[in-house]
């Protein structure tokens, strides 16, 4: 099989969306981030695609995936958007650590194919959350204030 061929195999943008425990807000907020790339059923919500079906892979983790697999968690498709809902307690968790830790080292190697989003549940965790870095210009990772 060629690398033309293999490559239409992949999908185009992967989403990951990571959450630590089912508090409320969290499934809220996953939900929403869902129905932004997908629409949803009673069609209520707007969202980004212009095609009804688009098929783009979600994975929604409220618990730590385990062991960081590049192929198995980034370079599946051709993009992913790692999306951290970040509050105290992912804060705390040093599996979720470890794991936010190594795909940020990918993210940050992979020359523009990834990229990880924190929305922070509070700005106080903006300032405090450190395993992912604002870097607006190097755009492969943002952190953000919940509020902003």
């Amino acid at each position: 099989m060629s690398n033309m061929q293999h490559e239409s195999l992949i999908p185009p943008l992967h989403l990951l969306i990571c959450r630590k425990g089912d508090s409320q807000p969290a499934q809220d907020l996953a939900e929403a981030i869902q129905n932004a790339f997908r629409g949803n059923v009673s069609g209520g919500d707007a969202y980004l695609a212009t095609i009804s079906d688009l098929p783009v892979p979600i994975r929604n983790f409220s618990q730590c995936p385990g062991d960081f697999l590049r192929d198995r968690f980034l370079d599946q498709s051709l993009h992913t958007l790692i999306v951290l809902l970040v509050d105290e307690k992912i804060e705390a968790d040093k599996a979720w650590a470890s794991w936010i830790r190594k795909c940020e080292q990918h993210v940050a190697g992979s020359a523009g194919r990834h990229q990880i989003i924190a929305l922070c549940a509070a700005d106080p965790l903006k300032k405090s959350f450190t395993l992912v870095k604002h870097q607006p210009d190097e755009r492969y990772s943002e952190k953000i204030g919940y509020d902003d």
